[in-house]
């Protein structure tokens, strides 16, 4: 990024934030439009859209900000700043199985299995705690897919759920 662009770019995220900090709530949500329109790999433009909405609010408008801003964000390569959105958007909306999804698998192409196991896990023994044994299986199901090509990473997940399912022949 150039230097005129730098500049504008932390001009625009100061007022923002200034904004939100001052409660003036319209520009803040004017000027985290104009990041996320000018410079839309970068995630700070869908993370204080978010706040924003949150703060006024719109609880179902501020996850979907951030979970279409980890999605341009994939689209553009960004995948550390695609992975930040959707934790954000999981301590938002703890159930929220796209966001879950999204992240097990953003984590499986950056490379960590581990990090993808535990988070499909830690869903799916969410859901069989919660007494949704159903979905817990189609999670399970949907995370070996995702992990197929890791052999290793898809005996894990096995491992760590087949308690929740009465064995690992309930696969």
């Amino acid at each position: 990024m150039s230097s005129g662009h730098e500049f504008n770019y932390r001009v625009a995220l100061a007022s923002g934030m200034r904004s939100l900090q001052g409660g003036w709530l319209g520009h803040a949500q004017e000027e985290f439009r104009y990041l996320i329109r000018t410079f839309p790999r970068r995630d700070d433009g869908y993370r204080g859209l978010a706040m924003v909405q949150a703060g006024l609010g719109d609880k179902a408008a501020a996850l979907e900000t951030l979970r279409g801003g980890a999605s341009a964000l994939a689209r553009a390569g960004e995948r550390p700043a695609e992975i930040a959105l959707l934790r954000e958007a999981l301590q938002l909306a703890p159930r929220d199985v796209p966001a879950h999804r999204r992240l097990g698998a953003a984590l499986a192409l950056a490379g960590d299995t581990e990090g993808a196991v535990l988070e499909y896990r830690r869903f799916i023994e969410e859901a069989v705690a919660a007494g949704d044994v159903e979905r817990a299986g189609l999670e399970a199901r949907y995370a070996v897919d995702v992990l197929a090509e890791s052999r290793h990473g898809a005996d894990l997940l096995l491992d760590a759920t087949a308690a929740g399912f009465g064995g690992r022949e309930a696969q």
